[in-house]
């Protein structure tokens, strides 16, 4: 539960009843850290 800190580039966390119950794990939402390249580069 606490492994939040020492993740990288997560920006969000989803938590829903099943969290909440004990029933699931938290859903974690990670952010795109590659540049997307253009289509015109080869």
């Amino acid at each position: 539960m606490y492994s939040l800190p020492s993740q990288e580039n997560v920006s969000k966390v989803v938590i829903d009843e099943g969290v909440i119950t004990g029933e699931s794990e938290p859903m974690m939402i990670y952010e795109n850290t590659e540049q997307p390249k253009a289509a015109a580069e080869e």
